[in-house]
């Protein structure tokens, strides 16, 4: 699997390496990219466009307004940028097609920075119902 050293360190993936279908289906749709120290990596009223799991560094949830004061730090090896998703009634495809409709994405409500330069792994939002019809168990396991 292409990314299998970058597994290692994250806690949601250490529990799936006997899951041989999940992790070669999770090792197509996810992606890593880096973030450099004091960038952003998502800010509060853009578009959810994908979900992240902290490789190696520190993140935190940050309120731009008060000069970027901390108020989450998120650890080395979790997930984060789905709790915007959290209670939403619909499948996340659907909930795309019609927020398209009436030009209305789905807006993140928080905004997160990268305190020290970052090595992620990104999942697509489109693809989390993916990983919601295939792999029910694990998905739950994100909320």
């Amino acid at each position: 699997v292409m990314h299998l050293e970058m597994y290692k360190s994250v806690k949601f993936f250490t529990n799936r390496r006997e899951d041989q279908s999940f992790i070669a289906w999770i090792g197509t749709v996810i992606h890593p990219f880096n973030v450099q120290e004091e960038e952003y990596i998502f800010k509060e009223q853009e578009p959810i466009v994908e979900m992240y799991f902290l490789v190696k560094g520190r993140a935190t949830y940050v309120l731009p307004r008060f000069k970027n004061k901390e108020y989450f730090v998120i650890e080395q090896g979790s997930e984060f940028g789905h709790v915007d998703l959290f209670g939403r009634r619909y499948p996340i495809d659907q909930l795309i097609i019609e927020n398209s409709k009436k030009k209305n994405d789905l807006i993140r409500n928080f905004t997160c920075r990268a305190e020290d330069s970052c090595e992620l792994l990104n999942l697509p939002v489109s693809d989390l119902d993916k990983m919601h019809k295939e792999f029910p168990d694990i998905y739950v396991e994100l909320y």
